[in-house]
């Protein structure tokens, strides 16, 4: 049985190897797609917005904000009151993530 798909392989190869549209399909259509693949696929976030409900009122957490509001990665930044603010924002997807400071 092993014999009849080795030798039904090979024959499908060669019938390949000598159909000139399919060499060029096997040959150039890897490497294309791998091209197009490595551009378009990027694991980098860019214009993400987010949402920030801060109830600390101390310095670290406003130097971390601070960060967000500087960094390029971010394009929009929704200051939230409460938490239910958060989840009306996230569900209407005006936020893609929301950050809270606790009080403490």
């Amino acid at each position: 049985m092993w014999r009849r798909i080795l030798s039904l392989i090979l024959k499908e190869l060669l019938a390949s190897a000598r159909d000139r549209q399919t060499r060029i399909v096997v040959l150039f259509a890897p490497p294309f797609l791998l091209l197009i693949y490595a551009f378009a696929i990027t694991q980098d976030v860019s214009n993400a917005s987010i949402g920030i409900v801060n109830r600390d009122t101390g310095i670290e957490a406003r130097a971390l904000i601070n960060r967000f509001e500087g960094a390029p990665t971010f394009d929009r930044i929704i200051y939230l009151t409460t938490i239910k603010d958060a989840s009306k924002a996230i569900d209407d997807k005006d936020v893609s993530m929301v950050l809270q400071f606790a009080p403490d």
